[in-house]
């Protein structure tokens, strides 16, 4: 290697894993690529290290990673190698993806570092599926750190897991839904509890049909609209929208905010009888009646979701705007992590 070669490896050299903070700006256009190494050990490595990593991940995925407390992360997958969460932050794998990292490769030893760095993420990935495993065959029902069950947490609330039976629009048990209960961050539960304490004062309670979704569930949803044959709900939840359009409305999603732990369906009973109120449309209905902003409603009806969304507002909730019983908490605990334990 000769002297200016050596130059651009010291300044592109990264710390390693244990070293200091290193910054994850991106670097200026102009020598984003400049000197990326091309020779056939090059390329021939990092497409071998990516090719264990999705076998890595493809092992996790059948597994579905639940594991008290594990999770799948889309900027780091818990390696505390300082090096290898930097390249995965960076894009190496992002949501699950094999997509080419933007880091420079201007040398041999820099793809070395890649190499051991994606080495290390599949070591991780195999010790989460392992661990995963393991829980699996021992059972039990504890869940990770910072989870709660709403119905042990919120006194007085009402559950109605829909995705645990056969009442929601894919029509059958919902994969992931192991037990009737809804779970939420603690964050999330600590601030929907003022909202249960708010609406008891005036007479009303909290009714929720889903929180905490594992993205096995998601993935459930996902299959489901891609089946153009089933069409047994749609009479009922979606009579007026092309099963095709629900991926482009925004009905149906890859990956879902409720699988970062903070976001809740639900409505406002009556303590009195326990009778829902009127908000115009049921849960899950897919149509632009359900959104929050819809006109053609009656006045008791608009002025039942302003009830819901003014109590949810007041204590840190904001609303998904096509859909008036979605809302996820503004200052969420995991913004960027998308969890996959079961509810039970």
């Amino acid at each position: 290697m000769d002297v200016s070669a050596r130059r651009a490896d010291a300044a592109d050299r990264d710390p390693g894993p244990g070293g200091g903070p290193e910054s994850t700006e991106p670097r200026p256009a102009s020598s984003r690529h400049a000197g990326r190494c091309r020779r056939p050990a090059c390329l021939t490595g990092r497409h071998e290290a990516r090719l264990n990593v999705q076998a890595s991940l493809a092992r996790l995925r059948a597994v579905g990673a639940v594991g008290p407390g594990q999770t799948v992360e889309t900027r780091a997958l818990s390696v505390q190698a300082g090096w290898a969460e930097r390249v995965y932050r960076q894009g190496v794998y992002r949501q699950g993806s094999l997509e080419r990292t933007e880091t420079a490769l201007p040398t041999v030893t820099t793809v070395a570092r890649h190499v051991q760095a994606l080495a290390a993420i599949a070591a991780a990935i195999a010790a989460v599926v392992a661990t995963a495993a393991a829980a699996r065959s021992q059972g039990g029902d504890a869940l990770p750190a910072g989870f709660v069950r709403l119905g042990e947490a919120i006194p007085g609330i009402v559950v109605d897991a829909r995705y645990h039976g056969a009442e929601n629009f894919v029509g059958a048990p919902v994969d992931g839904y192991e037990a009737p209960v809804a779970i939420l961050t603690q964050a999330a539960a600590d601030a929907l509890r003022q909202v249960q304490a708010t609406l008891r004062a005036r007479g009303f309670g909290l009714k929720v049909f889903d929180a905490y979704r594992p993205q096995i569930a998601v993935d459930h949803f996902v299959r489901w609209a891609a089946d153009p044959a089933d069409e047994r709900t749609k009479a009922e939840y979606y009579p007026a929208v092309p099963k095709s359009a629900l991926f482009a409305r925004g009905y149906i999603a890859e990956l879902s905010g409720h699988s970062r732990g903070s976001t809740v369906d639900l409505t406002v009973v009556r303590l009195s009888d326990g009778a829902e109120l009127d908000m115009g449309t049921p849960f899950d209905f897919f149509g632009p009646e359900s959104a929050v902003a819809h006109d053609d409603l009656t006045d008791a009806q608009r002025a039942n979701r302003r009830l819901l969304a003014d109590a949810m507002r007041k204590h840190g909730f904001e609303p998904y705007p096509e859909e008036w019983w979605h809302y996820t908490l503004a200052d969420e605990p995991y913004p960027d992590t998308y969890f996959d334990f079961p509810v039970r």
